[in-house]
């Protein structure tokens, strides 16, 4: 009788160190095999891949021109915002009148291309998650 079934049947859920370790190392190899057929596929399809032009066209135009609308309703409320809560400052100083262009370069230097990216990675993401 071996020792490792001696053991078993007293403690059946042990199991020897090397035993332990042929587990681990096993387990391991096959990490390192599903890396190497993963990069193995990667490297073949950079070769063999088909530029489709139109495909490219196609979501240029679901992300550029179908985000238009959205993107120029979003600037549209956020400056009418900023100039209601502008004009009500200002105007206490008596400089309502440049409540437009502060406004204005406000929404064109900052807001404008995180409101646009914000929007458009919305748009996309949603678009994107209602194909699959």
């Amino acid at each position: 009788m071996s020792t490792s079934g001696a053991i078993d049947t007293i403690m059946p859920g042990s199991s020897s160190f090397v035993e332990r370790a042929g587990r681990r190392v096993t387990s391991a190899m096959n990490i390192v095999g599903g890396v190497a057929c993963l990069a193995k596929e990667a490297a073949r399809c950079l070769f063999v891949f088909r530029f489709e032009f139109r495909e490219l066209m196609h979501q240029i135009l679901m992300v550029g021109n179908r985000s238009l609308s959205i993107v120029s309703l979003i600037a549209l409320f956020t400056g009418l915002v900023m100039a209601l809560q502008l004009s009500v400052g200002l105007g206490r100083f008596g400089l309502k009148l440049y409540v437009g262009q502060m406004v204005g370069l406000a929404i064109f230097r900052e807001l404008g291309p995180v409101l646009t990216s914000l929007m458009v990675a919305a748009r996309v993401g949603s678009s994107i998650a209602a194909e699959l």
